[in-house]
């Protein structure tokens, strides 16, 4: 029995005991509450060794491109693939920083301070318990913001230069992990597919889930020609943002051709 199907097993059985009703008030009745008790908190220390067991065995599959969503979908319903938005974390991240400590102003070490306070929300979530800490250069944070996308861009660039978009990735499983549960998901590997817009994150998410977490990243795109640009506006290409040499193209997204990339991935597993 693996790993996984041993921690599905024990949840069960500590689920059983919160099945129990508890009758009229007796000694019997107070220790069952204390079992239930405990059982709660041993449910959750499974859940969370279970998410650390799923990390182990996470495969990565960036997605990236206009149709990166659609792919995504596409992989989770029809491959049972666990698929998350790469900037979900990022949007999230600009939402809970107040409009008044950044419109119309440069960046600063306080707009620092609070969006190190929201990536330490983010972290706590995925188990992560220590992280770089951002700090503000004016040198490479200049420039003024004015709305939400451009507060976006510095955010995405905190998180892709300072801190490291392993988080992304490792808060991704987090994310995901629950739907793994209700399925008692016990395979041999967990893919997660991350998609993004943005070939450039996406490179950045390739290169970190590779380098520093160590953990196995394939990449899927539709996009051959417009790339977009920079946060200076710079038109983007392959070579300056680092594009891996094989990465799959897919022509359009369809069952087709999406079953034909994610096969060519299964092979590079050992899989058939």
């Amino acid at each position: 029995m693996n790993d996984l199907r041993t921690i599905l097993e024990k949840i069960k059985v500590q689920k059983s005991i919160l099945n129990v009703e508890i009758g009229e008030e007796s000694s019997t009745s107070r220790n069952l509450a204390d079992r239930k008790r405990n059982a709660k908190v041993r449910i959750d220390e499974l859940k969370a060794a279970y998410r650390n067991a799923l990390l182990e065995r996470t495969v990565f599959i960036v997605m990236y491109g206009n149709d990166a969503v659609k792919m995504a979908s596409m992989a989770e319903k029809e491959f049972g693939s666990y698929a998350a938005d790469a900037e979900q974390v990022i949007n999230r991240i600009v939402e809970e920083v107040p409009t008044q400590s950044y419109k119309g102003k440069n960046a600063s070490p306080s707009l620092f301070d609070v969006i190190s306070h929201a990536i330490e929300g983010v972290a706590a979530e995925a188990g992560v318990i220590s992280f770089p800490n951002p700090i503000y250069s004016s040198s490479r944070h200049s420039g003024r913001l004015e709305d939400k996308e451009a507060l976006k861009r510095l955010v995405t660039k905190v998180i892709s230069e300072d801190i490291g978009t392993e988080l992304i990735a490792v808060h991704a499983v987090t994310a995901t992990f629950l739907k793994a549960l209700d399925t008692e998901f016990d395979g041999k590997v967990y893919p997660v597919v991350l998609h993004t817009s943005s070939i450039a994150y996406a490179t950045a998410l390739v290169k970190d889930i590779d380098t520093r977490l160590k953990r196995q990243v394939f990449t899927i795109t539709t996009a051959t020609k417009d790339l977009g640009t920079d946060e200076k506006g710079n038109e983007l290409s392959e070579e300056t943002v680092g594009i891996q040499k094989d990465t799959i193209v897919i022509n359009s997204v369809d069952k087709k051709n999406l079953t034909a990339a994610l096969t060519k991935i299964k092979k590079s597993l050992g899989g058939k």
